[in-house]
């Protein structure tokens, strides 16, 4: 078993260098990272489902806003980057709140 700097031992079933001691027998872990491919399929699914869904009720500009905004753009960098007013940007956004169902 393997001791620490402080002379303590590693306890059975505690992760440890990227292993899991069971049983004294170092055993890997599982990589929750990995996505399960049924999810990945269905996630795919669902945002080209919502993105039609955005497509028929919001206007070219919104859609171009909306996605400058997902991006992290600010405000005055959706104007720049669309060549529109800030103003322009910021009626889109509350014609895309109003449209867009709220999910808080």
């Amino acid at each position: 078993m393997r001791h620490f700097d402080d002379g303590s031992r590693a306890p059975r079933g505690r992760r440890d260098g990227g292993f899991w001691f069971l049983h004294g027998r170092p055993a890997e872990v599982p990589d929750a990272a990995q996505p399960d491919p049924a999810s990945l399929v269905q996630e795919r699914e669902d945002a080209a489902q919502l993105w039609r869904t955005f497509r028929k009720r919001l206007t070219p500009l919104e859609q171009q806003v909306l996605l400058c905004r997902l991006g992290g753009c600010s405000y005055a960098q959706t104007a720049h980057h669309l060549g529109i007013d800030r103003k322009a940007v910021d009626n889109a956004v509350q014609r895309l709140r109003r449209k867009l169902p709220a999910t808080r």
